[in-house]
C-alpha cells in the first residue's frame, strides 16, 4: 500500500492551524479528532492532485486525413472582383479594419448574414476529416456496426490514439481539416492560445484521483474533476509552471464531478459516465461561449514517474453552442480559422451522433474529445471546515 506523497486539503489546513488563547476544549478535541481521522484516511488508500496544464481539442493529423485538402474560407479576392472600384477602395482601406469581413458576411439572400442564419445561404461542403485514426474513447462501448442507444448512426474512428479502438470523435470529423485547429501544425493557434491563457490564470482546471492502493492495478478509486479558484503558479521568472501548488476547488457544485474509476496496467480509466461541466475561459472578451457541458463523460489517464499525467476528457456537447461559438466572429472567424459558416453548420447538423431530439430524430450533440496534461497539484476542497467533516463523521 503506497503512503507517500498524500494530494488533500485537510494537510495544509491542520499544519497551518494556529488556535487562540482562549480555543475551547471541544473545539481542540475536535481538531484532535480530525487529524486523526487524516491519519486513518492516508493509511488507506493515496490520493493524487494535478492541476491541468494543457487543455485542447483532440485533433489529429495524419496523411489520409484531409484527402481533399483543407477547407476552404469565403474567396476574398472573388468577394472584392463583384464590387466596383470605389467599393473595393473603402473595403480594403486600412483605416477601415474589419469592414471588409464584416461585409463579406452578408452572404445570405438580401443580404443576410450567412454565420446568424447559415440554412440560408448555400455553399460548397465543408471538407471534411476522412481518415480512419483518431484521438478520443469509445463512447458507446460498440463497434458501431449498429447505432447504440441515444446515438444517431455514424462511421467511428477504428483506430484509436488513446489506447481504445473504434473512437467516437465526431467533433474531429468536422473540423480537423480547418488551418486553425490542426494542433500539430502551425496553424494550431485556437487551442495553443487557449491552453496559454490557461497558464497565465484566467482559468484552472483540477483532477483528483483518490482511494488509490495500488498505482498499477486497483480494482476501485474515485475520479474528481473540478473547476479550480486559483490561477496555477508560475515560478520567479513566470515561465516554469510549479508543482505541488495548493489550489482550490470552485465552491459551485456544477462544476465538481465525481466518477467510479479503476486501476489497469497503471493506467487510470473512468467506470462510469457522468455530466462535466467547466468553464474555458479565454479572456474576460472571449467570443467563445466559457461553459463547456460533457455529457456522458469518460476520463482515461497515465501518470509518469515524475507524477505528471496525460490523457483523455470525452463525452457528448451539444453542436449547436460550439456552432454558435464559431459563428460570433462572423468573416474573420471564418478566414483565420479555414471555413464557411454554412458549411460548417451542415456539418455539425448531418454529422452529430449524440442525444437524438424526440420529435426530429436528428442528433443535437456530437462526441468530442479533450487532450489533457497536468502536474502534481495539492487539490483544496473547501466547501466545508474540517470540524465540519469530522462532525458528520
Amino acid at each position: 500500500m503506497t503512503t507517500t506523497k498524500h494530494h488533500t486539503g485537510l494537510s495544509p489546513l491542520i499544519s497551518g492551524f494556529r488556535p487562540p488563547l482562549l480555543l475551547t476544549s471541544a473545539l481542540l478535541g475536535a481538531l484532535l479528532l480530525t487529524q486523526a481521522s487524516f491519519t486513518v484516511a492516508a493509511a488507506k488508500g493515496e490520493t493524487l492532485g494535478f492541476a491541468l496544464t494543457w487543455f485542447g481539442i483532440a485533433n489529429y493529423e495524419g496523411e489520409e486525413d484531409c484527402p481533399n485538402g483543407l477547407a476552404v474560407a469565403p474567396d476574398r479576392d472573388a468577394y472584392l472582383a463583384s464590387k466596383t472600384e470605389e467599393e473595393r477602395a473603402v473595403l480594403t482601406d486600412p483605416k477601415n479594419q474589419g469592414g471588409l469581413m464584416l461585409e463579406m458576411v452578408k452572404r445570405g439572400p438580401g443580404g443576410l448574414n450567412a454565420c446568424n442564419h447559415p440554412e440560408t445561404a448555400v455553399e460548397p461542403p465543408l471538407r471534411t476529416v476522412q481518415g480512419n485514426t483518431a484521438y478520443g474513447l469509445n463512447l458507446t462501448g460498440t463497434d458501431g456496426s449498429s447505432p447504440a442507444p441515444n446515438t444517431c448512426p455514424h462511421q467511428k474512428f477504428a483506430n484509436g490514439l488513446n489506447g481504445e479502438d473504434n473512437v467516437d470523435n465526431q467533433y474531429y470529423r468536422v473540423n480537423g481539416c480547418q488551418f486553425g485547429l490542426r494542433n500539430d501544425s502551425p496553424g494550431g493557434y485556437i487551442t495553443q492560445y487557449r491552453s496559454g491563457v490557461m497558464l497565465d490564470g484566467n482559468y484552472t482546471i483540477l483532477v483528483e484521483v483518490s482511494g488509490v492502493d495500488d498505482r498499477q492495478n486497483d480494482d476501485e478509486v474515485s475520479i474528481g474533476i473540478y473547476q479550480g479558484q486559483d490561477p496555477v503558479v508560475r515560478d520567479a521568472a513566470g515561465q516554469a509552471v510549479l508543482t505541488d501548488a495548493s489550489l482550490r476547488v470552485m465552491d459551485d457544485p456544477q462544476y465538481q464531478t465525481v466518477m467510479k474509476g479503476k486501476i489497469v496496467n497503471g493506467v487510470i480509466l473512468s467506470t462510469e459516465r457522468k455530466d462535466v461541466y467547466l468553464i474555458e475561459k479565454a479572456n474576460e472578451a472571449s467570443l467563445a461561449k466559457p461553459h463547456l457541458h460533457f455529457r456522458d463523460a469518460r476520463i482515461r489517464m497515465e501518470v509518469d514517474e515524475a507524477g505528471n499525467f496525460s490523457g483523455v476528457l470525452a463525452g457528448y456537447h451539444d453542436w449547436l453552442p460550439l456552432y454558435r461559438t464559431v459563428s460570433k466572429a462572423f468573416s474573420f472567424g471564418e478566414t483565420s480559422t479555414g471555413f464557411t459558416c454554412p458549411a460548417v453548420y451542415q456539418a455539425y447538423k448531418s454529422m452529430a451522433d449524440g442525444y437524438p431530439d424526440p420529435d426530429t430524430g436528428e442528433c443535437t450533440a456530437i462526441s468530442i474529445g479533450y487532450l489533457i496534461k497536468g502536474i502534481p497539484t495539492y487539490v483544496i476542497h473547501s466547501d466545508k471546515s474540517a470540524v465540519d467533516k469530522v462532525a458528520e463523521q
